[in-house]
């Protein structure tokens, strides 16, 4: 909400026993340059400054309740009073007093935004002492440069203040600041309006002690089935103001926000501010780490965090870790995919989500959390192996937005859109990891598709064309016979075919 504040005494002016306050909020709605042919009761002598174009008119009598109104156009009004709140307080002969308004955002910019305000909104005000209908003005806030002349002369302002709404232009409105004799501020008094809060109003709060994705757009939620609004306060944790920020959805009773991604790291205080009605009541002050990684300790196998999960084949030996990177990251590393079954944006194939597994790890089965926020569509997972971005076989749950595949080395995976529309036909293999291997060290050849073949074999033969090995439904091979012996060091070959593929080739064992 925008709260204004006014101040002022109107009886010892000859013609003061209006206050009219115009309000221009960035050429949205009026274009007027006179305020003369507004409707009976509103409109004045009074003329604009280049580059001041209201869109809203306040003005009220001798301190009594007043009116706003959006102004359409030259002559048209809508009146809006009943979305806003204000609060008087008046006395004395010479008609002294004080009145505050509070202006819901969703008032003010009507249709142009969800919430919050438009990015790098600004707002600029002028006021004038003045009297009814077609009268001039007495005195203005700013203090005006010129004379004022006679009771129904013509009057033009010559400044007005410029107040910055959204200075860092995130589409979340600024701390309250003060400029010269306007205050404004994201917390009103208005103590006439207030009620005291007769009974608790219910909350539960949903969000976790841990957060791992930095530099990604932050939500914080928030259940309530009492509160009809929320707005919700936070900080990084070594500031000691906190901002605010309005609810991007609410949905069954649960309100979200959306801290912004360059706001997102090290440690986040916040607390949320319920109302129902005229009562409000704030929740207690929660914290969250956010982390760019997880750690994983020796002597386990398998670890998890959320939905994401890592199951490796055989106890962990040394210390491995999970980053959570910036898809971006791979321009400045130049090692965008050139795969043509990736969906790009705006030309650019980037992954949804990026990670990085580092240290040495044994084969694992990997399960990724990865946001869905903007398409439906076909997702898969690859792997960076130096040169190339090689293809995961994944299984997908598009409803918890998890995907989980086969990892066997360490390195950077991301998760990406496809299409089957892009594959060439009888071409659905992507690429082949390790074609010479030690089987040792628990490593395997591996066939990479793009899309999961319905059928597959693999025959294996030594290069006198003798079959030592036939696998039937797996996608790589270990390097262990039919006799479940590992076979010697050399060279081999291996035929492998699915519902699209045939064909042969060659791979090395050593030990």
């Amino acid at each position: 909400d925008l709260y204004l504040g006014l101040k002022g005494i109107l009886g010892s002016n000859s013609i003061g026993n209006s206050i009219v306050l115009y309000l221009d909020c960035g050429d949205y709605y009026g274009s007027i340059s006179d305020s003369s042919a507004l409707p009976w009761s509103q409109a004045r002598n009074h003329k604009f400054p280049a580059g001041f174009k209201p869109d809203y008119q306040f003005s009220f009598w001798n301190f009594t309740a007043g009116s706003f109104y959006r102004i359409s156009s030259s002559y048209t009004l809508v009146d809006v009073t009943g979305n806003i709140t204000q609060a008087i307080k008046a006395g004395g002969s010479e008609k002294t007093g004080s009145i505050e308004l509070r202006i819901p955002f969703s008032v003010l910019y009507d249709g142009l935004t969800g919430f919050g305000v438009p990015h790098a909104a600004e707002i600029k005000l002028l006021v004038a002492v003045t009297g009814g209908d077609g009268t001039s003005a007495k005195d203005t806030v700013p203090d005006q440069g010129s004379s004022f002349g006679g009771t129904f002369d013509e009057f033009t302002f010559d400044r007005y203040f410029v107040i910055p709404l959204d200075s860092d232009a995130d589409g979340v409105p600024d701390e309250g600041k003060y400029i010269a004799d306007i205050a404004y501020s994201t917390v009103g008094v208005l103590s006439s309006q207030s009620a005291a809060v007769s009974q608790s109003i219910g909350y539960v709060n949903f969000n976790a002690a841990e957060y791992f994705y930095r530099e990604r757009n932050m939500p914080l939620n928030i259940y309530s089935a009492d509160a009809s609004s929320a707005v919700l306060k936070w900080k990084n944790s070594a500031l000691s103001v906190y901002s605010t920020l309005y609810p991007s959805s609410v949905s069954a009773s649960t309100f979200t926000f959306i801290v912004p991604s360059e706001h997102v790291f090290d440690s986040i205080d916040y607390y949320f501010v319920l109302y129902r009605g005229t009562e409000s009541q704030n929740t207690a002050v929660y914290n969250i780490s956010v982390r760019p990684d997880i750690t994983f300790t020796p002597g386990s196998r398998e670890y998890s965090v959320g939905d994401s999960k890592i199951v490796f084949d055989v106890p962990l030996e040394d210390s491995a870790r999970l980053l959570f990177l910036d898809p971006e990251s791979l321009i400045t590393d130049n090692i965008v995919p050139s795969n043509s079954e990736i969906i790009s944006t705006a030309g650019i194939r980037l992954p949804l989500e990026l990670y990085e597994i580092t240290g040495a790890i044994p084969p694992a089965t990997v399960t990724l959390a990865y946001f869905n926020e903007e398409y439906e569509s076909a997702y898969a997972a690859y792997f960076y192996d130096g040169i190339n971005w090689v293809y995961k076989p994944s299984s997908v749950d598009t409803n918890g937005n998890k995907i989980t595949f086969s990892l066997n080395q360490p390195g950077k995976i991301g998760v990406f859109r496809i299409t089957s529309a892009s594959l060439p036909s009888g071409k659905n293999i992507s690429s082949i990891s390790k074609p010479v291997f030690n089987p040792g060290m628990g490593e395997k050849i591996e066939f990479n598709f793009i899309q999961n073949p319905s059928s597959i074999s693999i025959e294996i033969f030594d290069m006198n064309g003798r079959k030592i090995k036939k696998l039937s439904g797996e996608t790589g091979w270990n390097g262990i016979d039919g006799n479940n012996n590992v076979v010697p060091t050399g060279a081999y070959l291996y035929h492998m075919k699915t519902d699209v593929d045939d064909f042969w080739g060659t791979l090395g064992i050593w030990k």
